[in-house]
Parts: structure tokens; sequence; C-alpha cells
């Protein structure tokens, strides 16, 4: 992450997404399965799913090196989380809503391309951009450079 910009995800309801895009972020206190408090906006590096309530996905781009001291680090985990003081993120991050279609242009291509007889094509790694051929019909693995798991269809 460090030396250029990165995309991070946070979800949280319409409405709190409205008033953090209006007026920024604000920092939660909790526990979070420790024994002391701790504060700040949960982000991760790749959209998680969450309650039914927390309908909005935001797209969160800020320096590496602002959010790395933050990462929380849990054997196992296949993903990266961060807990960012909200001061971090609303100095220096650019916000913005996740449009979530059902069907979105690059997936009508896709289907296109497979309904065409096309086995591969080229898909972009929704968590650092690379770009990478991938079976039309097989599970898409994660990301071997970032981890991430979505990918969106470029082209046969």
């Amino acid at each position: 992450m460090t030396g250029s910009r990165t995309r991070l995800f946070h979800r949280t309801t319409a409405v709190s997404a409205r008033v953090i895009l209006r007026s920024g972020f604000t920092d939660a206190t909790g526990k979070y399965l420790t024994d002391t408090e701790h504060t700040g906006v949960w982000l991760s590096d790749r959209p998680l799913d969450e309650a039914a309530e927390f309908d909005t996905l935001l797209v969160v781009e800020i320096a590496g090196e602002l959010v790395e001291p933050y990462e929380w680090v849990e054997e196992g985990k296949p993903y990266r989380e961060f807990l960012v003081p909200a001061a971090v993120l609303n100095a220096a991050a650019t916000v913005a809503v996740v449009d979530e279609p059902v069907i979105s242009e690059p997936d009508t291509k896709l289907i296109i391309a497979a309904l065409s007889g096309e086995d591969v094509g080229s898909f972009r790694c929704c968590g650092c951009d690379r770009i990478e051929e991938l079976g039309l019909w097989s599970e898409r693995p994660p990301c071997r450079w970032c981890g991430a798991t979505a990918w969106q269809y470029v082209s046969s």
C-alpha cells in the first residue's frame, strides 16, 4: 500500500452514508473482542457482507501509508482490516458510494462473451485494479497481488 493511493471499503446504513458524505466520518468506540477500548472507523480491503441494515457500501481512497499503522492483523483472516481515526480519513481521503447494480455494463459484456463461446477474458481486480486473464466459467480466485475477491469483467 505504501506510496500510492489505495482503495478501501466501509459498509454502513444509507442514512449514515449521507451524513459521512456531507460532514465526514465520526469515530466509533468499542472493545471489538478485546479487553480495551479502541476508537476509529472500520475499513477493509474488500467489501464485507454485513447485516441487512448496513445496505450502503462506501469506497474510501487514501494514501496507503496513512492507513497502514492502523491495520488490525489477525491470523488466518482472508482480508485486511483497519481501524482508522476519523480525523485521518476526513483530512486525506476521498469517499464515494459504490453502486451495486444487479447487472452492470461489464457484466452484460461478460454474458455476451460467454454466449459467443469465449472461454477466457480479462478481469480487473476491484482491490488493486490489476488485470488478469481468467476463465469465464470458472470461480474467480482471490487476486494474487492484493487478495481481493471481487473482479470486474473488462474484455475477451
